[in-house]
């Protein structure tokens, strides 16, 4: 599945749940409900207020995904054996890179068509012990059904963080970590020729923004 299609069914989805959203039984998952639901709130607030410049809803974009998304862990995962191998600085850049490239690729894809779609939350549940899983379905205009399943993970605050979204079952981190690790394989494992493909890949989506 491309990033355009993972990018627009998470915003149908973020954007449904703030219509159809149920509060599980115990009070992290009404917590891991109320974190879903207010992201959506805010995203809905960047896309409709007219009066944002592009260059300010693209920071508003940006502030709001970094404050969601755990990127380092999904930073290490993605990387996979390459992380351990990499040195301070070519993780953090890579960090750096991942979270600019992913919140770009959000934020072009973000449509306000998802007034024919709508979304049921089937279950909140604890995989682990820091660990939730949100699973639900949208049923677009033809009636056909996308299975979304959100991974969010307490942080050390206690606050929620994305982890991973799986449509269908594929998951999102799953289709960057092989799509990263085949480019690294391809340069015989230099981080830096990847990481100067991710710049390049970054200068390409603000050019196109």
């Amino acid at each position: 599945m491309t990033n355009f299609a993972f990018s627009r069914i998470v915003f149908i989805s973020l954007i449904a749940l703030l219509m159809s959203s149920e509060p599980g039984n115990s009070k992290s998952d009404i917590e891991a409900n109320e974190f879903m639901n207010t992201l959506s709130q805010h995203i809905v607030n960047i896309v409709t207020d007219d009066k944002l410049s592009k260059a300010e809803r693209n920071e508003k974009y940006y502030k709001l995904f970094v404050s969601s998304l755990d990127i380092l862990n999904i930073s290490k995962f993605i990387l996979s054996r390459y992380w351990d191998i990499a040195t301070p600085e070519q993780q953090q850049e890579f960090i750096n890179l991942l979270e600019k490239i992913t919140v770009m690729i959000w934020a072009n894809r973000f449509q306000m068509n998802y007034t024919n779609e709508s979304l049921e939350i089937l279950s909140i549940s604890n995989e682990d012990d820091r660990e939730w899983l949100v699973d639900s379905q949208i049923t677009n205009k033809n009636n056909d059904k996308i299975n979304l399943q959100w991974k969010l993970r307490e942080s050390d605050d206690n606050s929620f963080l994305i982890f991973d979204v799986l449509i269908n079952s594929i998951s999102m981190i799953i289709t960057q970590r092989l799509d990263y690790n085949a480019i690294m394989r391809a340069n015989n494992g230099n981080i830096d020729k990847l990481i100067e493909i991710m710049r390049t890949k970054l200068s390409q989506l603000q050019a196109s923004h």
